[in-house]
Parts: C-alpha cells; structure tokens; sequence
C-alpha cells in the first residue's frame, strides 16, 4: 500500500484477499469441527471458492488495474499451469506455517519441564526442597536453562527472519546499488 501497488496489496496471496482467504479457511475448519452453524459454513466455504478462483486469476486483474496491455504473459496454458502451482503452493504454505506454530506450545512444554527436571534434581540432591544442594542445583540448573532456551531464541528469530519475513516480503528486480562517488 505505501507503494502504491494496489493490485497487490488487494489481490496477492499476502494481500487483503490472501488474509480473508486465510482467516475465512480457519473460521470454516473451526465451524466444520464443531459441528455448528452448518449454513453458515456453506456460505463461507463458497466465499472461500470465490477468494480462491480470485487468486487464480490475480495476474490477469492486477495487470488490468495496472492498465498493462498484456493481460495474461506466455499464453493460456503457462498461466493455467502458473496459476495452479501458485494457488496449491499457497495454500499448503498457508497450511504448513499454520501447524509450525505448534512448536510455541511445544517451547511452553519444554520449558516446564526443564523447570521440573532442575527441581526434581535438586530435591534428588539434598533430599527436600531446601537447603544448600537445592540451592546449588537450583541456580546451575536455572543458568543451564537460560542458557538453552536462549539458544532457542536464537535459532528462531533468525529463522523467522530469514525464511518468513524475507520470503514474503523481498521482491528482486528493485534498483541497482550505485555507491556515492567523491
């Protein structure tokens, strides 16, 4: 949007469709395992055709709004075939980053159970959860754990860096680096 490209920011996968095709597909999974609204499931589930046969052809409606005068680049067929692959990529991706946020629960688990282990530990240590021992464990395990979950950290931020963010959002053919000259 603050680029102007309003084509895609409307009509892209990571556009204002691409969201309501997302949040829509989730509204409707959760409506299909409950059990309930059943009509109003049908009526999204058509709206999420709609949104899909939309992102099909989002190519040929952001060239139009583009004003460009080749609405379809490399014939029929390669757009079919295009558009089919980018539609089922979408959709798995949308799918597959959707189960990878599992691993915060699972994050939330591993956490506690490091917090258990270190205590279990340290009562093992001195025989009740008090003392010298407790304490030594208690503060070594703390820092072991600290130290791990901080690692953790790490490796993610630089994943979702790396491969979510610069994946979405990076488009190459921007202008060549031409550095100052004195």
């Amino acid at each position: 949007m603050r680029l102007r490209e309003w084509g895609i920011a409307l009509f892209d996968q990571y556009g204002v469709l691409g969201l309501a095709f997302y949040w829509g597909a989730l509204v409707w999974a959760v409506l299909k395992l409950s059990g309930a609204g059943s009509a109003a499931a049908s009526v999204l589930g058509m709206l999420l055709v709609l949104c899909l046969v939309l992102l099909f052809t989002r190519e040929p409606i952001i060239r139009a709004l583009e004003r460009k005068h080749e609405l379809i680049e490399g014939g029929v067929g390669f757009f079919v075939v295009q558009s089919l692959i980018d539609l089922m990529d979408m959709v798995i991706r949308f799918l597959s980053n959707t189960v990878s946020f599992v691993r915060v629960a699972a994050f939330g688990l591993t956490h506690a159970a490091l917090f258990m282990a270190v205590h279990t530990i340290g009562v093992m240590v001195s025989g009740k959860p008090e003392g010298v021992g407790y304490v030594i464990s208690f503060v070594v395990g703390n820092i072991f754990v600290i130290v791990m979950e901080g690692l953790i950290v790490s490796i993610q931020c630089l994943r979702l860096q790396y491969y979510e963010i610069f994946g979405k959002f990076f488009r190459g053919g921007g202008t060549r680096f031409a550095p100052l000259r004195g």
